[in-house]
């Protein structure tokens, strides 16, 4: 098992990884592998003496970072919504006629 030095190291490495990333979904993956890394380091120290300043203004980008992709996923639900009702409630006002039968009465 790792120090906890070595564990607050790779939580910050990771928290570093993260904020740098541009695509959306690398930086929820690294998010993920530092939420395991963070379970880990509350499960052998209950204190959080190890936090500084930096890291909360860390945090408060990542924050800022969730909180615009909350915002362009709930903007593609919406157009997905909008899309979903306007195919529902489609009628079309000139229905092609019936195809008329082509067969002759035999007699």
């Amino acid at each position: 098992m790792m120090h906890l030095e070595e564990l607050i190291f790779k939580f910050n490495s990771f928290t570093d990884c993260a904020l740098s990333e541009e695509d959306d979904e690398i930086f929820l993956e690294i998010l993920m592998e530092r939420d395991k890394i963070f379970d880990i380091i509350t499960q052998t120290e209950t204190s959080l003496t190890w936090v500084r300043m930096e890291h909360l203004i860390k945090e408060q980008e990542i924050l800022k970072r969730l909180e615009n992709i909350k915002s362009k996923v709930l903007k593609s639900m919406e157009n997905l919504t909008q899309r979903k009702k306007a195919l529902l409630s489609y009628r079309s006002r000139f229905p092609f006629p019936p195809m008329p039968a082509f067969f002759e009465r035999e007699e």
